[in-house]
């Protein structure tokens, strides 16, 4: 799955930092209404969160998830989701 989105053409922060360390190391955003932010990845190319779940385990955990656990991953990772509090844009000259 890792090769079928790409995930290891970018170097991540290496490209900034030459470190060896740094390779495929990127930002996290946080997890709060991840269902709202299709697609995934680093580069976007992973279209749906069932998907995205699934690449993780693949990926991260060499492991493949039944459809149940993908289905109750998922349903935890939505209930991260919520209402996010009003913000006023400064006004600007």
């Amino acid at each position: 799955m890792v090769t079928k989105y790409k995930l290891q053409d970018d170097l991540g922060r290496f490209d900034t930092t030459q470190q060896v360390g740094d390779e495929h190391v990127w930002r996290v955003p946080s997890m709060r209404n991840v269902k709202e932010t299709a697609p995934y990845f680093h580069n976007g190319m992973v279209p749906t969160l069932e998907e995205a779940v699934r690449v993780c385990a693949a990926g991260g955990n060499n492991r493949d998830l039944t459809q149940g656990e993908v289905k109750s991953i998922t349903a935890f990772l939505g209930s991260l989701s919520g209402v996010l509090p009003e913000q006023k844009m400064p006004k600007l000259p």
